[in-house]
């Protein structure tokens, strides 16, 4: 059987460790698993999963690989301080994935806070 590559595989155990190769036997099984592949297993064919996730099967994902999926594909603002830096993160993510159709972003509570007084001070200096 082959090595399975350039992925992430998510054990789901305690510690959550996330790695990028699996050797698997001829029966699937999993011989091996991590990132330095070991000589014994340097001869085996390699299959590329092109940055594919992988979760086994038996493991209880519930939303422990939700949480992963969402934020593996999402953008954070709450570093931001105004609009124009919020726009400036939304805006490097998107170019960084130009074939993403959605664009999710998670972090905003600040920035709304930030947009609820400014909008107050702009309505106070009109009265």
């Amino acid at each position: 059987m082959p090595v399975f590559e350039n992925a992430r595989f998510i054990t789901c155990e305690a510690e959550g460790e996330v790695f990028s190769k699996m050797a698997a036997g001829a029966d699937g099984r999993i011989l091996w698993l991590g990132d330095d592949l070991p000589a014994e297993y340097a001869s085996m064919p390699r299959i590329d999963l092109g940055g594919a996730v992988a979760v086994p099967a038996f493991g209880d994902t519930h939303m422990h690989f939700e949480s992963f999926s969402t934020f593996e594909n999402t953008f954070n603002i709450s570093d931001a301080h105004s609009f124009d830096e919020a726009a400036a993160i939304v805006r490097t993510y998107a170019e960084a994935h130009p074939r993403e159709k959605l664009l999710i972003g998670f972090g905003a509570t600040d920035i709304c806070a930030f947009g609820a007084k400014y909008m107050k001070a702009k309505k106070r200096e009109q009265k």
